[in-house]
């Protein structure tokens, strides 16, 4: 019996080794199916992380969009052109056709939308540099899985994948806010986005279609695909509302076909920027609200007396939103205007009041920058004010106030 329990403790000890061991050394978790219980390493789309990467260069403006959404950008070491926003500006210019190149920048891991040809996925190999391509977003949904594997690359596919998720439904959430003080049409109302007089434009299957939507629009070439449609489909929905890039206007107004529209023969036919229909971040909820700005001019004109709800009714806390009190509403001596570039103490306690209130998304810094600017858009729109932007004398009077509409983030 000695010789017995001898061994069954030597294979009991055996087994506990083994087991030690195997958690050690864990095989990579697919987030394919969602967050995994761990952060590393953590494989995604058939690409293994083994930690947290030091350095990332961005290929795809989609991804920046991402990873700014996150509050991850301080990972960042290089971008490509493409990746216009301004917060990646000072960042170096690199290219996927140069992976030695962005070696140098001291990023270990390059993120594209694209697919890389064999050749370039074997100089990336040469460089050092591991790439993912994650494919960018094409609804809603499909948003917070884009948005879980940027984060599980960056921050692992437990902490990142989950934060990633949680933003896109919070992007998600604000546009909606957008639908919801659109006024109820008793008849859909056609519109769409045309990139170009060659038959560009927004189509059912890709993520822009959903901003249409949040302006209570119906996009009249819904039923195309891959951004490409012909000039029958076109005259067919001929749509009461044209929207398309800067400089296109007059273009839609000389191009045969396109100049017989309605849109384009009664004049409704606006301007907004391509980067901000592409884009999939918050440059989406800029998108929606610019739509929705140009069918419906009250939301954006003229400031009223006295903030508004849906319907034109005075902002009380009653059908489910929550009226909010500032400690402070009797001390308001600030600036008369505060904008974008503006810093200070002034632009702090305004991100601070805009936070208390459920709108602000990023730390309050005292940098008047984009993501200030946006949750004063948002702040605006949903009290019935003019969405310019700018916090001026009247929007902080009212920001400061007793009775104001609180944003998505209240009470959390």
């Amino acid at each position: 019996m000695g010789i017995l329990k001898r061994a069954a403790a030597f294979l009991l000890a055996g087994m506990v080794a083994v087991t030690a061991l195997a958690g050690c050394g864990q095989g990579a978790a697919d987030v394919e199916s969602g967050a995994v219980d761990f952060d590393y390493p953590v494989e995604v789309r058939d690409v293994t992380i083994s930690g947290e990467p030091e350095g990332v260069a961005v290929l795809s403006p989609e991804i920046g969009d991402a990873v700014l959404a996150m509050g991850y950008e301080i990972t960042l070491k290089a971008r490509t052109t493409e990746c216009r926003q301004t917060e990646l500006s000072v960042l170096p210019e690199v290219s996927a056709d140069n992976p030695a190149k962005i070696a140098e920048t001291g990023a270990a891991v390059a993120l594209t939308c694209e697919e890389l040809t064999e050749e370039q996925s074997q100089s990336f190999q040469d460089a050092g540099v591991t790439v993912v391509s994650i494919p960018a977003a094409t609804g809603r949904e499909d948003l917070a899985r884009f948005y879980g594997e940027v984060g599980a690359v960056l921050r692992g596919g437990n902490t990142g994948y989950t934060h990633g998720q949680e933003i896109a439904g919070d992007i998600f959430l604000r546009i909606d806010d957008v639908l919801r003080v659109i006024p109820e049409n008793s008849a859909p109302v056609t519109a769409c986005y045309l990139f170009d007089t060659q038959g560009g434009a927004v189509t059912g299957d890709q993520l822009a279609n959903k901003l249409i939507e949040a302006a209570g629009l119906t996009n009249g070439v819904y039923s195309s695909t891959d951004g490409q449609i012909d000039m029958q489909t076109l005259t067919i929905a001929n749509p009461t509302y044209i929207f398309c890039p800067i400089g296109v206007a007059d273009q839609l107004a000389a191009a045969e076909g396109y100049r017989d529209l309605t849109a384009v023969q009664e004049g409704r036919v606006y301007e907004i920027d391509e980067q901000l229909i592409r884009s999939q971040g918050w440059g989406m909820l800029d998108a929606a609200i610019a739509i929705a700005g140009a069918v419906y001019p009250e939301l954006i004109g003229e400031e009223t007396s006295e903030p508004q709800e849906e319907g034109g009714e005075s902002s009380s806390g009653t059908d489910g939103e929550s009226s909010a009190s500032s400690e402070s509403s009797g001390d308001t001596e600030m600036r008369s205007v505060l904008q974008i570039g503006d810093t200070g103490e002034d632009v702090r306690r305004l991100q601070e009041r805009l936070d208390e209130l459920g709108y602000m998304y990023l730390p309050s810094t005292g940098e008047f920058g984009e993501g200030t600017e946006q949750a004063i858009k948002d702040f605006q729109l949903l009290n019935g004010y003019a969405a310019t932007g700018i916090a001026d004398e009247t929007t902080q009077e009212v920001l400061f106030s007793d009775n104001v509409r609180t944003g998505p983030y209240y009470g959390q």
